[in-house]
């Protein structure tokens, strides 16, 4: 009689200490969904910030490409008023 109550004692803990684990396993479960969600989520906004970026310097490329034009505009309107200033003074 004193074995099969040690076993049932015994089949006791081990079913309370599955549960447990059960309970800990679902818990643990959880966790890394929504971690996973979340670790999404940022993936997604890493993506959107890398197209801006991308935007941006094509953005960038395109004005840098305007202040050279501009500038050039700039140093052949600068020329011409030295040739006007030139006549001018003749």
């Amino acid at each position: 009689m004193k074995e099969l109550e040690d076993l049932k004692q015994e089949l006791y803990k081990q079913s309370k200490s599955s549960e447990e684990m059960k309970q800990k396993n679902s818990e643990l479960s959880q966790k890394i969904r929504c971690l996973s969600s979340k670790i999404s989520a940022k993936d997604l906004r890493m993506d959107d910030l890398h197209q801006k970026l991308e935007i941006a310097k094509l953005r960038i490329q395109q004005l840098s490409g305007s202040v050279h034009r501009l500038q050039a505009e700039r140093n052949q309107y600068g020329e011409k008023l030295k040739e006007v200033r030139r006549m001018w003074q003749q």
